[in-house]
């Protein structure tokens, strides 16, 4: 599946849950910064868990990750636009990632 992304005041993120361990590759043209973020609770705030370009002039991300307790919501920030970005699975993926819970007092 490709991941789309949304412009934000500090670059671009890309949401999505997966049900089983994937493949993230992810390239951009420009030096930048990529973050992986988790919560394994839906609703709830992510977690930064890695950088996932080697350095900032690390212009491709391949990775594979183990999710050993589906499901996962994660979160991928970049601060540059990526060109490519694809999730591969053999589990469901579903993008669009955490839904918000307002905790407000009634």
């Amino acid at each position: 599946m490709e991941l789309s992304f949304i412009k934000t005041e500090n670059g671009y993120v890309s949401e999505f849950k997966v049900e089983s361990d994937f493949n993230l590759h992810i390239e951009t043209d420009n030096k930048g910064v990529i973050e992986l973020h988790q919560t394994s609770v839906e609703g709830a705030n992510y977690d930064k868990v890695e950088m996932l370009n080697s350095n900032y002039h690390d212009r491709v991300v391949d990775k594979t990750i183990i999710v050993p307790l589906p499901p996962m919501w994660l979160k991928i920030t970049s601060t540059t636009l990526p060109t490519l970005a694809v999730v591969t699975s053999a589990g469901e993926i579903t993008e669009g990632g955490v839904v918000t819970t307002l905790n407000t007092p009634v």
